[in-house]
C-alpha cells in the first residue's frame, strides 16, 4: 500500500498514488508492474544446442525439429529467443556454378 518516501516530506511513508502523483508522468500501473514471462533458460539451452548440431537449418525448421522433441512454443517466442540468443544464420547453400568454383578452390 504504501510506496516511496514522499520527495518533500523527508522519511515519511506516503500512498503510492500520491507519490506517483508527485513524480507526474509515470502511471500507477508502471509502478506495480511485475512481468508475468516464465523463466526461458531450459528452451534457450535446447535452442542453442539443436542450433549447434543443425547448423544449416534456419528458425523454422529448428522450430519444427523442438516441438517433435516435446518442447511446444509458438512460433513468435521462438523467433525471440533465438534472435536473443544470436544465433548466427546457418552456413549458405552452394548452387550451380557457384558450387563449382567453391569446389576448384578448394582443391587448388
Amino acid at each position: 500500500m504504501y510506496g516511496s518516501p514522499h520527495p518533500c516530506k523527508g522519511r515519511e511513508q506516503v500512498p503510492r498514488a500520491v507519490s506517483v502523483n508527485v513524480s507526474g508522468d509515470l502511471d500507477r500501473s508502471t509502478i506495480r508492474y511485475r512481468s508475468r514471462r516464465p523463466d526461458d533458460a531450459a528452451a534457450r539451452l535446447q535452442i542453442r544446442e539443436l542450433a549447434s548440431r543443425r547448423r544449416r537449418f534456419g528458425y523454422r525448421r529448428l522450430h519444427f525439429l523442438l516441438s517433435k522433441e516435446g518442447l511446444a512454443m509458438n512460433q513468435k517466442r521462438f523467433r525471440r529467443l533465438y534472435r536473443e540468443e544470436g544465433i548466427p544464420a546457418g552456413l549458405p547453400y552452394l548452387t550451380g556454378w557457384v558450387q563449382h568454383f567453391a569446389i576448384l578452390n578448394e582443391a587448388a
